[in-house]
């Protein structure tokens, strides 16, 4: 049972920590984990905005004058449109950054309607950094106090608190009135099926844009509210409704470290959960030397219950697929990774990754269970018709900062593969600028070049 009184003297602190968050007041370490984490959202987003379903979604959104930018259109935008379409494209590869102690993704809740906002409202470049950064902390801390019911999706629900924080930053809120916006913004958290994102529904990437835009709209209600006092509903909406709520860690160390420093960065376009049986099939497949579907004749994966049920073996959807583990762990073998690519059509019509998937045999291993937050193992055992067994453990996935986390290499190398090597140097030369630009309108606008395959106007010729 959440204690109220508590919980609204915690809502109270975080209205106080958000205003006078900088990223000048953290440690180097932070500031550093802070633009890694900022370089691979804009990779991710503008490698969504490259897709053909982004460019009917922005086609179907009304373009306007002087508005906000949809990345991956030249046109600009309502504010509530730019947010909810580069949601969208943040997570439609399922390449965004995420952290296995929050369950979930911090900065797609947090990212585009702060970079929206502060295009719309022309602030500087610290200024949106700041705003990210408090955005970023908040959502992370009701994803580390909230347990989701079962067959709930982590997309659209506690991290509508951290939209909130970002955008009462950037409205200049007092610390009551950001306070009251984040208590605002728990009553609008959806309720999001797991099962549609199983099923391959597109619908699941939408949640992350309306998260955007709704805490938006729960500081805009608390900047004009005349009664700003905290009631704490949260503790009925994450406690009750969506889950259970435990408060110990929301405000404790507040300040002292941030969760931006502790996430993981994703080098499979599939959900986190298929990315230690991904690991793993790689791992065998570089010992095995050969790809061939009838050389094997069994694939078990050992594993906690949150992967369990991603078990279909019809793959509808580029999203079906990338919630499969039979198809990941097919890709994985057949092809040596991951990539986008091999989530589209023409790969999933393929008969020898299909054979290969309908192999696969999905098991939940207590042991492995007892491991979760900290550890999301897979245990993977690859049968052979010549007798044969080989089998390896996956702790955590690479990119985990528990494992093999990345840095800038793996994060240029990665952009490069998503962007192109061209992209990629352009938008590394505009992330150098974003600290220290004085108008976000200006830098977006740059942006949007880059997006469009056109070059960064600063970006100095050898």
């Amino acid at each position: 049972m959440v204690d109220r009184s508590l919980l609204i003297n915690q809502l109270a602190e975080l209205g106080e920590f958000v205003p006078a968050c900088t990223v000048d007041s953290v440690d180097g370490a932070t500031r550093e984990a802070l633009a890694r984490v900022v370089a691979d959202n804009f990779t991710v987003t503008i490698a969504g905005s490259d897709l053909t379903e982004s460019g009917l979604l922005r086609q179907a959104c009304q373009e306007i004058v002087r508005g906000a930018t949809a990345i991956g259109s030249m046109a600009q935008y309502s504010l509530a449109d730019a947010a909810w379409l580069n949601g969208v494209a943040m997570v439609s590869l399922e390449l965004d950054e995420g952290n296995k102690a929050i369950r979930g993704h911090g900065s797609a809740h947090v990212f585009a309607i702060a970079l929206a906002l502060a295009e719309t409202l022309d602030v500087s470049g610290k200024t949106f950094l700041n705003a990210f950064l408090a955005g970023h902390e908040v959502a992370s801390r009701f994803g580390n106090a909230v347990i989701l019911h079962d067959g709930i999706h982590p997309h659209g629900n506690w991290g509508v608190t951290g939209a909130a924080a970002a955008s009462a930053y950037l409205l200049q809120l007092s610390a009551q009135q950001t306070a009251r916006a984040i208590d605002n913004a728990a009553t609008q958290a959806l309720a999001t099926p797991f099962e549609a994102a199983i099923d391959g529904m597109s619908i699941r990437n939408s949640w992350i844009g309306a998260a955007n835009v709704l805490g938006y709209r729960a500081a805009i209600m608390a900047s004009a509210e005349s009664d700003t006092s905290i009631k704490g509903t949260v503790t009925r909406v994450f406690g009750e409704t969506l889950g259970s709520l435990d408060t110990t860690n929301l405000t404790q160390g507040l300040g002292d470290s941030f969760f931006v420093s502790t996430g993981y960065f994703k080098r499979h376009a599939s959900c986190s959960y298929t990315h230690p049986p991904a690991d793993a099939a790689l791992d065998l497949r570089e010992q095995l030397g050969s790809t061939d579907p009838n050389q094997i004749t069994d694939i078990l994966i050992e594993t906690h219950h949150l992967a369990t049920p991603l078990t279909a073996l019809e793959w509808p959807s580029r999203m079906a697929a990338m919630f499969s583990i039979p198809y990941v762990v097919a890709t994985a073998l057949k092809d040596g990774d991951c990539k986008p690519e091999r989530f589209e059509a023409s790969a999933r019509e393929q008969q020898d990754r299909r054979s290969l998937a309908t192999k696969v045999r999905i098991q939940l291993d207590p042991s492995l269970d007892t491991r979760l937050p900290k550890e999301r193992a897979a245990r993977l055992t690859l049968k052979l018709n010549d007798g044969r067994q080989l089998q390896t453990l996956i702790s955590n996935p690479i990119g985990d900062v528990d494992h093999a986390p990345f840095g800038e290499v793996e994060l240029r190398r990665k952009s490069e593969d998503l962007l192109g090597p061209e992209r990629a140097t352009h938008l590394e030369a505009a992330l150098t600028d974003l600290a220290t630009a004085p108008s976000m309108r200006l830098w977006m606008t740059n942006m949007r070049s880059i997006a469009q395959r056109q070059p960064y106007p600063n970006l100095k010729e050898d």
